[in-house]
């Protein structure tokens, strides 16, 4: 990715300035767009669902989670929310980039701190199996 503008100090929009990416080797991210041998590597999502169904079962998901971007176009859907975790409420950017063929790719960045202890990983497994076909 070009990366351009920052919505957080540790993530950007690509250079169609609608999907989230992270910008430094911070353990506090997960990808499906990371090279497979990278260790924040997992698998995209293969999902049947419409950008109207994705975001009805994220807010299941995730109740207090807000959209805070959405673009579509012929070739793809993009979706960044921010969702909500912990005792402390922090807030982290999901990003889902849907394809009409069914697949996700995605990008779940904590917006503080330099590891989340595995908040990422443990989050898109929950929105892969809710998602998954």
């Amino acid at each position: 990715f070009k990366l351009l503008a920052s919505i957080s100090n540790r993530s950007t929009y690509d250079n169609n300035r609608t999907f989230l990416a992270p910008t430094h080797s911070w353990p506090n991210y997960v990808s499906s767009l990371v090279d497979k041998h990278d260790p924040h590597y997992m698998i995209p999502i293969n999902s049947q669902y419409n950008p109207s169904q994705i975001k009805k079962k994220m807010f299941e998901l995730y109740p207090t989670c807000e959209i805070i971007h959405e673009f579509g176009n012929n070739n793809h859907y993009d979706l960044i929310f921010k969702v909500y975790h912990g005792t402390y409420n922090f807030a982290d950017d999901v990003s889902l980039r849907i394809y009409p063929y069914g697949i996700i790719d995605f990008v779940s960045l904590s917006r503080v701190g330099y590891s989340d202890i595995g908040v990422n990983k443990k989050r898109m497994m929950n929105i892969s199996n809710k998602l998954s076909c």
